[in-house]
């Protein structure tokens, strides 16, 4: 038995070899984990910050887009606007839209407007200035198929 008790020595120090490697594997595999951990929380933390970068992204291209529809319609109305016939139904509206920048440049002055009913009468048109003339115009004629 003096063989197995040189043995003992040797075999105990071979478990607590053992036991320090255990304690080593388990050491690093806690740091393998902790540094897995933490790599995965700084991949989601870089992960919403470019989610948070491409939400900013889309808001400043939606604000955008939407800054363009209102101009555009602006646009679009001012246009209509302008393409809308301008329809004076008195004296005083005419001499209102008269003063205005547009109407300066659409009326006629006084002189001109005699000139257009003195041109008339001179060709005998007198008729079709008045009101409902027109109609008279076109229907003074028969028909070349009625008598």
């Amino acid at each position: 038995m003096s063989a197995w008790r040189s043995l003992l020595p040797f075999g105990a120090g071979l478990i607590l070899l053992a036991l320090a490697a255990l304690v080593l594997w388990q050491f690093g595999a806690a740091r393998k984990a902790e540094g897995e951990a933490r790599a995965a929380a700084e991949a989601a933390g870089r992960w919403q910050a470019a989610l948070a970068a491409q939400a900013r992204r889309i808001a400043a291209l939606e604000a955008a887009a939407a800054a363009r529809a209102s101009a555009a319609t602006t646009a679009y109305a001012l246009t209509r606007e302008k393409l809308q016939p301008i329809i004076i139904r008195s004296l005083e509206e005419a001499r209102t839209h008269e003063n205005t920048p547009a109407g300066a440049v659409l009326c006629l002055d006084a002189g001109r407007v005699q000139s257009i009913e003195a041109s008339a009468a001179a060709l005998g048109l007198e008729g079709a200035a008045a009101p409902g003339g027109g109609a008279a115009a076109l229907h003074a004629h028969p028909a070349p198929d009625q008598p």
